[in-house]
């Protein structure tokens, strides 16, 4: 496969999210799928999040739906994260079914985020003097109840092998947010590449929300997505020449035009982009240490794999709120 087919291709999936997206879905909402930014498993937590190239675990029908036709066995994974000191608590889970062509892949995903105990001030407070500030006599401690805070995806993920180095994926996802007395049900799609033009370079593509996801509200509101572009690069090496280990460098680039110019590391007008950086560095296929740059927070993690069996640790740094740390695990028989 040559360079030009596949910048051809890149081309014309861009032209398609331009094309499919109806421009009666604007104005979009900008954080409605927000818990779907933090990632999934402990492994790419470790290197920052820069995974979209890499992609070869249980957990690439989130990074890179092409990514899980590379899996030859079938697999399942689970993973338990606690965010920000236990302030909120961030769990999935995975099974993935590999064809029998190996050209073909099928798995489901499961991501669920709670965030417990929220007060709910809104009929504690009784504006006696009308001036709209909350005096201490004008508070009503009683009447101050408390609620979790749920999100829930589903993700359908069908993957295949074009050739023995391009890798297409697609994903089908079921959305659902509830907190106190509202609640919202949504769908999303998402399309994914993997390309590796020699041995020890690998390329990743992942459109999310291509189709424009939405979420709708029992409120009756309804809230589109924005689609997002996330790209990544991945350069394969041996440690000083030792062949039984190997280190993998990547990074990835993701780009939207959701007006983040204050979050973003990188704006221009409506569209902004964020970076990530990893290294991981394997020794006999058994032991893994990790670090990474997750938009400029330093993650650190390590992993083991033997027989099958494979748990990875990770902790991401966070200068405002206490550090997050992610246990993930995967079996494969």
């Amino acid at each position: 496969m040559s360079w030009i087919y596949l910048t051809k291709m890149i081309k014309k999936l861009i032209l398609l999210l331009i094309l499919i997206i109806p421009q009666s879905l604007h104005p979009l909402a900008k954080y409605a799928e927000e818990f779907l930014n933090l990632g999934l498993g402990a492994r790419s937590y470790g290197m920052g999040g820069a995974f979209t190239s890499l992609a070869d675990d249980a957990t690439s029908f989130y990074w890179n739906p092409a990514g899980t036709v590379q899996i030859e066995k079938k697999t399942i994974f689970f993973m338990h994260s606690t965010q920000f000191k236990d302030l909120m608590t961030y769990d999935g889970a995975t099974f993935i079914l590999p064809g029998k062509s190996a050209k073909k892949a099928l798995s489901i995903g499961i991501l669920y985020l709670n965030i417990p105990d929220i007060f709910d001030t809104r009929n504690a407070w009784e504006d006696t003097d009308n001036d709209g500030l909350p005096d201490a006599d004008e508070i009503d401690y009683s009447k101050i109840t408390q609620f979790n805070d749920s999100e829930i995806a589903v993700f359908l993920n069908v993957a295949i092998k074009k050739r023995d180095n391009l890798f297409l994926g697609f994903n089908v996802k079921y959305l659902r947010k509830s907190f106190a007395e509202f609640s919202a049900n949504g769908l999303g799609t998402d399309f994914g590449l993997v390309y590796i033009p020699m041995q020890r370079i690998r390329l990743g593509l992942n459109l999310k929300d291509i189709t424009g996801s939405f979420l709708l509200w029992n409120t009756g509101k309804k809230e589109f997505i924005y689609p997002k572009l996330r790209t990544g690069v991945t350069v394969i090496a041996n440690f000083f020449f030792i062949t039984e280990s190997q280190i993998h460098l990547s990074m990835d680039t993701e780009i939207r035009g959701d007006h983040r110019l204050l979050s973003s590391q990188l704006s221009y007008k409506s569209i902004n982009a964020d970076f990530y950086w990893g290294m991981e560095y394997w020794f006999k296929d058994i032991f893994a240490l990790r670090i990474g740059s997750d938009c400029g927070a330093i993650s650190t993690g390590l992993g083991l794999s033997y027989k099958g069996i494979n748990i990875d640790y990770a902790v991401l740094s966070n200068e405002q709120l206490d550090n997050s740390q992610r246990l993930s695990g995967s079996i494969t028989f």
